[in-house]
């Protein structure tokens, strides 16, 4: 199966300028998890997510309004191509621990997102072996890409 056939083809953008306001509107007006940052061309900068969105302005402090997406989103942007296998695609989201996967065309502009939800319901209903295969690679993506990751250059002082 084919990365094409499963992706969302027409995902709502934002440009690296705009504010984190501009994002969180985007992703509650469309009921999306996640923004792909382009440039004036339509190729891919990076990825804004909610969490982003959240992390970025408590770390920041002050209003959504006033800091920009570049600030914060995740680069440079992870991404596959459509006509990817999907169990491609499910590899590179295992090893980069992520749970969206932009897509991108021959001429890596925007072609659309894949996430963990699309290859869930991706799982095929016919044939039973084919579908047990599938879905014991999916749970070893979802495995990978919820494992926690740990930042050891963060450090946490825990004086008393």
């Amino acid at each position: 199966m084919k990365v094409s056939e499963i992706m969302t083809p027409d995902v709502h953008v934002c440009v690296p300028g705009a504010s984190l306001e501009r994002a969180a509107r985007i992703m509650w007006d469309e009921d999306c998890g996640c923004v792909p940052v382009i440039d004036g061309e339509g190729r891919p900068l990076g990825l804004i997510t909610d969490r982003d969105v959240c992390m970025g302005t408590l770390a920041r402090g002050g209003a959504l309004g006033d800091a920009p997406v570049d600030a914060s989103m995740s680069q440079p942007p992870v991404t596959c191509k459509a006509d990817d296998t999907v169990e491609e695609a499910e590899r590179i989201m295992c090893e980069h621990q992520i749970r969206r996967l932009i897509v991108v065309d021959d001429d890596g502009k925007l072609a659309g997102l894949v996430s963990l939800s699309d290859l869930v319901q991706a799982v095929p209903s016919e044939g039973q072996a084919e579908a047990l295969r599938f879905s014991d690679e999916l749970l070893t993506t979802l495995s990978s890409v919820t494992r926690p990751r740990r930042h050891e250059e963060v450090a946490i002082a825990t004086e008393v």
